[in-house]
């Protein structure tokens, strides 16, 4: 029976908060500045995270092939000085 009472009780919140709330006045303005507000900050919303994530990406491949170049190109030759060889005589 308690349930009942509480699923009651809910099931009119859910219906009734949309009343109450009666949303944001941009979002179902009829005033076009504020439609195109609306969607022009939907759309940065929409493109920082992906911007974002998209350098964080370039950057991991940047040095993904900056390593993988590293690794591919032999190391410097460096010559060696060789003295001559000096051999005792024998007498």
């Amino acid at each position: 029976m308690i349930w009942r009472i509480a699923a009651t009780f809910f099931f009119l919140a859910v219906v009734a908060a949309p009343a109450v709330a009666l949303a944001c006045p941009v979002c179902f303005s009829g005033d076009d500045e504020s439609r195109h507000a609306y969607v022009e900050a939907a759309l940065l919303l929409t493109v920082i995270p992906l911007a974002t994530i998209g350098g964080f990406v370039w950057w991991i491949r940047r040095r993904i092939r900056a390593h993988a170049a590293e690794e591919t190109t032999p190391p410097p030759i460096h010559r060696a000085r060789f003295r001559p060889r000096v051999v005792p005589r024998s007498s």
